[in-house]
């Protein structure tokens, strides 16, 4: 609609939208804190922080002083030199994540969504680094080795050679559907593989995680772990929220120079963490707000599928932390024992698909290899027998 109007019509609409915006700060900066925000204010937030919508705050710096110079009995004459602060405010009333202060907020801002930005990206709180030895997952227990006697092999071979009479007698069709559906389900699990991050409540409940909110100097660059122990800043979420979040990724990944993308790697953890109910109820402590259990995942859940690609030249610290929290999770004794039987059934796709063309004339080939299959089953379950992989106690390790 701009590139049809000329410019004395783009100026009477930029003057109008810059004198309704200026009254809306003012208005927020009057008001005594802590200022109520009705469902109204949340809407009109949502198509201010549009990435669309913004307007210099050089047009706002330009009305503000023409205002002034018509009138210098206005209430706000002590203000006449108008400074990005002006936003302040209303950012930190619909920011869903805590900004910086204000001596460490930007001399300039282009508009008000960068602003916004700024705050909350250099919200990072100086500390020195801690003492503290990292946590270091604790060895694998080894189970006592014992000699075995004659009589303790003879049952496992007797259980061998019973399975394979038994896939000797069991017809050829029957032995072709059993190896067919041997593939099936190995393919299956194969292609099952783990998020890039589990959920929260799969952490806690598999691996032992606890998940901590952060203090209010604390942002998205001091996101940390230490053991099991993951620390996250406090995220507000309103209604206003998910689409103020959406035009900041958005305005990151515009601006951003391709070396560092905080807040897109801070959505995408966030994401991986929030994909049911339950994950919401084990970040009681990291996520705020009016939004329901059930509004929370539609907002995650959603936003996942629109989060921009990111490539790096170096890797960032969120990039180590979320390698730091799959270490962890995946040095557990069930993880350990999943990602052996998965080893085992890579393996076995691999044999069963490059012996497949002799299926219809060499049946029994595929007999030795389900037979083979019922040994991986057995061997696994002595695993489990031993290490506990299916043992509650696996978490507290």
């Amino acid at each position: 609609m701009f590139l049809q109007c000329d410019d004395n019509h783009l100026a009477c609409l930029l003057a109008i939208d810059g004198l309704f915006l200026l009254n809306l700060f003012y208005t927020y900066n009057d008001q005594p804190e802590p200022l109520e925000v009705g469902p109204k204010k949340r809407s009109m937030a949502q198509d201010i922080m549009m990435v669309e919508n913004q307007i210099p705050f050089i047009v706002l710096k330009e009305i503000h002083e023409a205002l002034y110079s018509t009138s210098c009995s206005s209430s706000h004459s002590s203000n006449y030199r108008l400074t990005c602060s002006i936003f302040q405010t209303f950012c930190k009333i619909h920011s869903p994540l805590k900004l910086c202060s204000n001596s460490e907020g930007p001399s300039r801002a282009d508009h008000l969504l960068h602003y916004m930005y700024f705050k909350i990206v250099n919200n990072v709180r100086r500390v020195v680094k801690s003492q503290e030895q990292p946590h270091e997952p604790q060895p694998r227990p080894q189970p006592h080795s014992k000699p075995q006697k004659a009589e303790e092999i003879k049952p496992q071979t007797r259980i061998l050679e019973a399975t394979y009479k038994l896939l000797e007698s069991i017809p050829k069709n029957e032995i072709v559907e059993a190896y067919e559906q041997t593939i099936s389900i190995l393919e299956t699990f194969c292609q099952s593989d783990q998020p890039v991050t589990p959920s929260a409540s799969t952490l806690h409940d598999k691996g032992g995680f606890r998940f901590h909110g952060m203090e209010e100097d604390c942002g998205i660059k001091n996101i940390r772990i230490s053991g099991t122990d993951v620390y996250l800043p406090v995220i507000t979420l309103n209604k206003d929220s998910d689409v103020i979040l959406r035009n900041l990724i958005a305005y990151e990944a515009l601006t951003s120079k391709s070396t560092s993308f905080p807040l897109i790697e801070f959505m995408v953890l966030m994401c991986a963490l929030v994909v049911n109910v339950d994950d919401v109820k084990r970040l009681k402590n990291v996520i705020e707000g009016d939004l329901e259990a059930e509004e929370v995942v539609k907002l995650f859940t959603g936003m996942s599928s629109c989060l921009p690609a990111t490539k790096m030249e170096e890797k960032s610290k969120m990039k180590g932390v979320i390698d730091e929290i799959n270490k962890v999770y995946n040095s557990g004794l069930r993880m350990r024992a999943y990602l052996l039987l998965k080893k085992f059934a890579q393996w076995l796709l691999m044999v069963l698909r490059a012996i497949g063309g002799f299926v219809g004339s060499s049946w029994k080939i595929v007999a030795f290899i389900l037979s083979l299959v019922t040994v991986v089953l057995l061997t696994l379950q002595a695993y489990c027998d031993v290490y506990g992989c299916g043992n509650k106690k696996a978490r507290s390790h």
